[in-house]
């Protein structure tokens, strides 16, 4: 694993000009991401992990150009990607979508599929182009006779792996990944998951992996940051994130994963429900202070930085040096 990242967000910020209504002020924009900042080194798979509506989506469709950023700067082995030609971004970078039916073109056979990339990014001609069809379905475990096959033909999980040969079809080397298991049963991520492992491994892969399921991400991941409301509010190496939580947000996330049986761990503290305000609510003070059980006067104040100062790895949090007593209640 190479020390140069070798995909850099820094201060991403994309806001959504709120809808106005007739005979009233316009509402406060909705501040989807907010000064977001970021690096991954080549061959790391780094996890964006919160609640739905915390900004994952919008992140990573900003990075990948799909909308465009408030503010702030994406960088490419250095290079801003706002002066990286289109066609050039997109043989380096891509994106696998989380769902898999809704992804693909049903009117379009796989080979159909694979052959949009391969001829107007990689400028393969017709022989060329089957070639690299076979090598792209052995690579993701399906046979060379599926390439004739629409894709209400295939299961959920081969569809995904369709979705993941088309995005190495130009042989990127960075995938953004959009909770690409989350819609999978349970013995059908792990497979993706596992494959997922094996090509990173193979063609020194750097993943951008969004999730949920936090089970997932500790899994897959080398380094996770939790985002709340379009903040990175706690940022670490995997191992470290699970086994020392610092900021309550993060607390909140683990303790919502579910155990077997009484008594198999402490729980952590749980968080107060979301204010329905949600990311256009007011800009003052810590967003998680009307949730928190640390909170003070203090965080409803002045917005917390993300500084490593406090624990020794990025923490947005004024209380981030705080042990927080594991509750052994029923």
């Amino acid at each position: 694993m190479s020390g140069v990242p070798v995909l850099e967000v820094r201060e991403l910020t994309k806001h959504f000009p709120g809808r106005r209504r007739l005979l009233r002020a316009a509402p406060a924009p909705l501040r989807a991401v907010q000064g977001v900042s970021f690096a991954v080194r080549r061959g790391q798979a780094l996890g964006i992990v919160g609640e739905s509506g915390c900004g994952k989506s919008t992140l990573a469709k900003t990075i990948m150009r799909l909308i465009e950023p408030t503010s702030g700067q994406v960088l490419l082995d250095g290079r801003d990607t706002a002066d990286i030609p289109r066609r050039e971004f997109a043989r380096r970078v891509q994106f696998v979508f989380q769902d898999p039916y809704s992804s693909l073109n049903p009117r379009k056979t796989v080979r159909q599929t694979l052959d949009a990339p391969l001829q107007h990014l990689a400028g393969l001609d017709a022989p060329a182009r089957r070639a690299r069809t076979a090598q792209l379905l052995d690579l993701v475990g399906l046979r060379p006779e599926f390439a004739s096959r629409y894709p209400h033909e295939f299961s959920g999980g081969q569809r995904q792996r369709v979705g993941i040969a088309r995005a190495l079809a130009t042989d990127a080397k960075v995938l953004l990944l959009d909770e690409p298991v989350s819609a999978l049963d349970v013995s059908v991520q792990a497979q993706v998951l596992n494959l997922l492992r094996e090509l990173q491994t193979e063609l020194g892969l750097t993943y951008v992996f969004i999730a949920h399921d936090l089970a997932v991400v500790e899994n897959l991941c080398d380094e996770v940051a939790v985002m709340y409301l379009g903040r990175i509010v706690e940022q670490s190496p995997a191992a470290t994130l699970f086994a020392e939580p610092r900021h309550p947000y993060t607390h909140t996330l683990l303790s919502a994963v579910p155990t077997i049986g009484p008594g198999t761990g402490p729980r952590l503290r749980m968080a107060a429900p979301m204010d329905a305000a949600g990311p256009a609510g007011p800009a003052i003070g810590c967003a998680f202070a009307p949730r928190c059980y640390r909170a003070t006067l203090r965080c409803q104040d002045e917005p917390p930085a993300l500084d490593a100062a406090l624990v020794g790895h990025p923490v947005a949090c004024h209380h981030a040096d705080d042990t927080d007593p594991e509750d052994h209640a029923p």
